[in-house]
């Protein structure tokens, strides 16, 4: 729904996952209801703790349901390759 590429998030605590995004090249991380419940490395971001490298650029409600958007900071470099992407079949489409 971002109209942008995803790729799959590591089962790691929150300092790895922000190393793993950097060098993956991702610019934003995404936590919503469903990740923040099956992800607790994540609750710090949840409770809107400062969390080194990352930035809330954006929250979205609706019906109930937040979801948040952080940017990584620094940026990562323009040129990084992908990480594994989900596999939706959308992915194919681009």
């Amino acid at each position: 729904y971002a109209d942008r590429p995803t790729m799959a998030m590591p089962y790691a605590d929150l300092d790895d996952i922000v190393r793993y995004a950097r060098h993956h090249g991702a610019q934003y991380l995404v936590l919503d209801r469903n990740t923040a419940r099956l992800r607790p490395q994540l609750a710090p971001l949840r409770r809107k703790d400062d969390v080194p490298g990352l930035r809330p650029v954006h929250e979205v409600q609706v019906e109930g349901r937040t979801a948040a958007i952080f940017a990584l900071e620094p940026a990562p470099p323009k040129d990084r390759p992908m990480g594994a992407p989900l596999g939706f079949k959308i992915d194919e489409l681009d």
